[in-house]
Formats: C-alpha cells, structure tokens, sequence
C-alpha cells in the first residue's frame, strides 16, 4: 500500500524478455540492429542510413545503457543519444520494446561525413527471433 501523499516507485524492469539480438529495418528499408544483454542494458547498436549524397552505418558498441520500464511493467524502453545538441555527426535513437520479439522506434541520424547539414530521421522495427 502506498501511504497518502507518496511517490510511487516504478518497477525495476518490465517483464517482457528482452535480451538478445534484435533486427529490423527503418521505413525505408534500411538495416537497424540492437543488442541487449542479460541485465536489460544495451551494449550494442548499428543504424544505416542513406540519402541522395551520403550513405554508411553507425555502430556504436561497448555500451552500458539500461532500457526503461514503464510504470505498468509490461514495456521497456530504449533512448540513447550519441552527442550533445548540435555535435556532429549525431546519431540518436528511441525505440519501445512492445513484446518479447517486436520494438518500433524512431531514429535519427547527421552531421556524417558527405551528409553536409542534411538530418535523415526515420522510424524503425525490430525483430527478435
């Protein structure tokens, strides 16, 4: 029971299993993939992007960022930036891990070499078999 005026604290993690090797594709067909380690943390990310004058992948690994539980337990998130408003290049990813084998998301993605200013963003669906 929660005492009258308290804070309720949300749960420590969802409990939808998440761990493992995600895979999926942005709405315009590129490649998107998300590691997650037993403890629920992302240690792995790689987004490929595409536009009319650039094109390549970002790969981030060695992270040890942890994924976000919702208040109801059963959803669990994921938000990393890679920089600081305006550094370049700048890679940022939100995602929402809905079941044990299916996350959505959006991502972002400028400032890579070629790209020039040029912002490509884009959702995102992920897959773990």
């Amino acid at each position: 029971m929660v005492e009258p005026g308290a804070v309720p604290v949300p749960p420590t993690g969802p409990s939808v299993r998440i761990e493992g090797e995600w895979r999926g594709t942005t709405d315009t067909g590129l490649s998107v993939s998300i590691t997650i380690s037993p403890a629920r943390r992302v240690t792995r990310l790689s987004v490929e992007y595409r536009t009319a004058t650039c094109s390549g992948v970002t790969t981030h690994t060695d992270l040890d960022l942890p994924t976000l539980g919702s208040y109801t337990g059963d959803t669990a998130y994921l938000d990393f930036d890679s920089g600081v408003s305006g550094a370049s290049p700048r890679t940022t990813v939100f995602g929402m891990f809905q079941t044990a084998n299916l996350a959505k998301g959006n991502v972002s993605v400028s400032g890579y070499p070629g790209c020039g200013n040029e912002q490509i963003t884009g959702a995102w669906t992920a897959t773990r078999p």
